[in-house]
């Protein structure tokens, strides 16, 4: 529970490499100007189709694009392949014959959530939508969900309400837990820290 940016993108394979090489590089830009507001910053390239980085205190903020085939080839339930089923009507068959003899032409996807709310600083979920803006921006297919909102409206103040109102939710709801059910041990998961500027 919490608030939350979400992806799910398609590129073709011949230009995955090229797409995360730029959004690395986007995201070492990125790191210097969270250095200075001494927010944690960490890029892991595992392949040439993962990117992963850590970004404060937000979840893992991933690219890992596979084809469909392989998303659905995963054991059990998946995250990424249940958020990918609608878009299977857009999928481009690798064993069909044209695909056979043109494999870059494959498409390959990636899904993945990161949450926010237990940023220490608002500049976190700004950048972890800026990193997901500029890889989008170089995919066919994508599709975006903000909780925050930022994404869309650009404006730093509607993540901060969102992430502070979602924070008092959460707290609420533990706060509940507890004096219902003499639930004296609820894990929330971290402390919302970022509120809404005064006006």
């Amino acid at each position: 529970m919490g608030v939350t940016i979400n992806h799910r993108l398609a590129a073709e394979k011949r230009y995955i490499k090229s797409i995360l090489d730029r959004a690395q590089a986007f995201a070492e830009n990125i790191k210097k100007e969270a250095q200075i507001l001494k927010i944690a910053f960490k890029i892991r390239r595992l392949s040439e189709t993962e990117l992963f980085i850590d970004i404060g205190g937000c979840e893992t903020l991933t690219f890992d694009f596979k084809t469909m085939n392989d998303w659905n080839a995963v054991e059990g339930w998946g995250y990424e392949k249940e958020t990918l089923k609608y878009f299977e009507k857009f999928d481009t068959d690798p064993n069909e014959s044209y695909y056979k003899e043109h494999p870059e032409f494959v498409l390959h996807w990636a899904s993945a959530f990161c949450k926010t709310q237990y940023a220490n600083n608002i500049a976190e979920h700004k950048f972890v939508a800026e990193i997901i803006r500029m890889v989008a921006g170089y995919c066919q297919i994508s599709e975006i969900g903000d909780e925050g909102d930022y994404y869309y409206s650009g404006q730093l103040e509607d993540a901060a309400g969102a992430i502070e109102e979602n924070g008092a939710l959460i707290n609420s709801l533990g706060k509940q837990l507890a004096e219902n059910f003499s639930a004296d041990n609820i894990i929330k998961g971290g402390e919302t820290k970022i509120k809404k500027a005064k006006k």
